[in-house]
């Protein structure tokens, strides 16, 4: 008898195995020949094909697609492909009927493709999915904190303040120095959406930094005529 640890042994270089592969087709071949065999991981590679024979072939196809696309991809170009992706999928059928099926009639989806699908060569999946469905086109509007300029900079923040929600010391550095994309006067000075877009987009995924920043500004800034921050100091007003 195998141990667990020697059953998720094999597993794992099952895994990484075939999906180390590119195309789907290859990958669900192997699984195929995997749940075929006397191997320790036959059993996962059936679940694991029943699994994806569950899910949209569409969906599978484009997001198998798209993870290897951005692997060596910035954050801020991943999260353009993203918007991208989400605005091609709903205008597709299978976005509708999922939602549909899982969120509000609680049944099992029928998908606009077959799970044989999963199979089909490459050649057949480029002209029938991505360019049918548009997936891979760019958009002339930007990811909303992917605006002119912002990919551009990194907040040089060292230990703590780098990885921690934002606090009072950092926010107010940020704010008195003003923007340093080389505007000048009041241009430099920041408007509160354009600091929180700056500040929480060098922190995404960290839950709970806009919630922060957003309890920060409310106790320390005003806004001045012309919409942009000023922090509170103990005399501060607006016509300082």
């Amino acid at each position: 008898m195998l141990s667990t640890g020697s059953r998720f042994s094999h597993v794992g270089c099952a895994d990484s195995r075939i999906f180390a592969n590119k195309d789907l087709s290859t990958i669900m071949r192997l699984l195929q020949e995997e749940s075929q065999s006397n191997s320790p991981a036959s059993q996962w590679a059936q679940t694991t094909i029943e699994t994806l024979n569950e899910r949209s072939p569409v969906s599978i196809h484009v997001s198998n697609a798209a993870m290897r696309a951005t692997l060596n991809q910035t954050r801020y170009q991943t999260f353009q492909r993203e918007y991208e992706l989400a605005t091609a999928f709903v205008r597709q059928p299978d976005f509708k009927n999922g939602v549909i099926a899982r969120l509000i009639n609680r049944t099992k989806p029928t998908w606009s493709l077959p799970p044989s699908a999963l199979s089909r060569e490459p050649d057949w999946v480029q002209r029938e999915i991505f360019d049918a469905g548009r997936y891979f086109e760019t958009l002339a509007q930007p990811f909303y904190m992917l605006a002119e300029g912002k990919s551009d900079f990194s907040t040089q923040e060292s230990g703590l303040f780098r990885w921690s929600l934002p606090v009072e010391g950092t926010v107010l550095a940020i704010l008195m120095k003003g923007k340093t994309d080389g505007s000048i006067g009041e241009d430099a000075k920041w408007t509160r959406q354009e600091l929180v877009e700056y500040i929480v987009g060098e922190r995404l995924g960290k839950p709970g930094a806009e919630r922060k920043l957003n309890f920060i500004l409310d106790r320390n800034t005003v806004e001045d005529a012309n919409g942009k921050l000023l922090w509170k100091f103990k005399s501060a007003s607006l016509e300082d």
